[in-house]
């Protein structure tokens, strides 16, 4: 299946070296190429999609399985935290999906409600997203594709979710075809609990052998903890994607994400070659962390500084010096946002123990992660007692305990990364960068 956007997956920093030289040189030849991109915005789909390849292949399988009717495995869950790609997937695999003929129904966390289910059964309150508004050319819900393929919705769990709904001709014609449904819900970790249950409780009632449904939703690195308390486990099923960890990606790719729209205009880093990566690309591997939304934010710094010189072939030193201060002034923004989130809900303590842990061993065990936290909030109700502090926000998780509701938080704060997902038994850093800016920012706490 082909799609516009450019792929890129190197194994290591020197194939992504010979890369980058091969499309500097086949450069050479293209003229009236547009001016270097970047996304700058969380959601949007990169010029160059750089260590997603496994992802990617997974969203073209998904679009194969709706459309050959295999309702009850077509299901993509993605976790992990804010800015390594999961709404820039999920735009994409709209894209795969639209392309493929397949109806997209866009649903918000945000706007679910007592009739939540109703909605996504009859889509009557949901419109395709297509930017072309004549495309719209009318509902298309769950029971509507049930309909179409001659199927009953007798089976489902109640009354209410099998309310028949007119449709127009356009739509019984495009059901007609086999074309089949996508359901795409982002921020899936907001979803309150009980519209949570009803999504989910539609999705397998429905997406059986033989119905052209699917399922894609995302979430930050608690969504596994929040789907077990709206008592959804058929997401873990063996051979299907429910819950897919999305981590970072390597340094090779980050090089990659940062330099390949530039290689694609002829212009290279000074002091590269295969077998000597240079200080260029390897300051960008060291600022990105692994992160992809990083690499947007340094590449169009880099950008900034070169297009305002007169070298276009070449990125100099000075290039990479400038564009490096710009970027570390919008890291150091955006970890003080983090932190001001860290400091409403009292985490501060919990994710100053966690750095220092974390940076002297790399990984953590799940025992050594909750004692960690067990002090850090000892910490904090001493300081809370002493009134030094005020939480602003109590983090609740029902089925947690208060240790394990602070580590759930810290996932979803973007601290703590698990790549088993958050019931995993070893914790990294979310952001290497963001535990050390903690650690600076929060000094161990004064006597109470």
């Amino acid at each position: 299946m082909k799609i516009s956007t450019r792929q890129v997956d190197v194994p290591s920093m020197r194939e992504a070296i010979v890369a980058l030289q091969s499309m500097a040189r086949q450069s050479e030849s293209t003229k009236g190429l547009p001016p270097v991109e970047f996304a700058l915005r969380y959601g949007v789909v990169p010029p160059v999609l750089a260590g997603r390849a496994t992802e990617v292949a997974i969203l073209e399988q998904l679009v194969e399985d709706i459309q050959a009717g295999k309702g009850d495995q077509s299901l993509l869950g993605l976790h992990g935290i804010r800015g390594q790609g999961k709404t820039a997937l999920l735009r994409l695999l709209e894209d795969i999906a639209r392309q493929a003929g397949i109806h997209v129904v866009v649903l918000r966390a945000a706007k679910t409600g007592a009739d939540f289910a109703q909605a996504v059964m009859d889509a009557e309150s949901l419109a395709d997203t297509t930017s072309d508004s004549t495309a719209k050319e009318g509902v298309v819900g769950v029971n509507a594709l049930l309909r179409a393929q001659g199927r009953s919705a007798t089976t489902l769990a109640s009354e209410t979710r099998t309310a028949r709904v007119s449709l127009d001709a356009a739509v019984q014609r495009r059901l007609a075809r086999g074309d089949g449904i996508l359901l795409v819900l982002d921020e899936a970790h907001t979803l309150r609990t009980d519209a949570g249950q009803e999504l989910f409780n539609t999705y397998q009632d429905c997406g059986v052998r033989g119905v052209a449904l699917g399922l894609a939703f995302a979430g930050t690195p608690d969504l596994p903890d929040r789907l077990a308390d709206m008592g959804v486990t058929f997401t873990e099923r063996p051979g299907q994607y429910g819950e897919h960890p999305l981590g970072p990606i390597s340094d090779a790719n980050a090089v990659m994400a940062v330099l390949a729209p530039f290689a694609q205009r002829g212009a290279m880093p000074d002091g590269m070659a295969p077998d000597t990566p240079g200080g260029i690309a390897e300051g960008i591997a060291s600022a990105c962390s692994g992160y992809p939304y990083y690499t947007q934010l340094l590449g169009a710094a880099l950008h900034d500084t070169w297009a305002a010189d007169d070298a276009p072939n070449r990125i100099t030193e000075r290039h990479w010096r400038q564009a490096l201060t710009t970027f570390e002034a919008q890291r150091r923004e955006h970890y003080q946002r983090r932190f001001a989130e860290l400091r409403t809900i009292g985490a501060v303590q919990c994710a100053r123990n966690l750095a220092a842990a974390l940076k002297e061993r790399g990984a953590l065990a799940q025992d050594v992660l909750e004692q960690c936290v067990a002090q850090g909030l000892r910490e904090r109700n001493d300081l809370e007692r002493a009134g030094k502090i005020v939480r602003e926000e109590e983090w609740l998780d029902g089925m947690w305990s208060p240790t394990n509701g602070m580590a759930s938080a810290l996932l979803h704060l973007d601290f703590l990364w698990s790549p088993q997902g958050s019931a995993g038994e070893r914790f990294q850093a979310g952001i290497p960068s963001l535990a050390d800016h903690v650690l600076e920012a929060a000094p161990p706490p004064a006597s109470a």
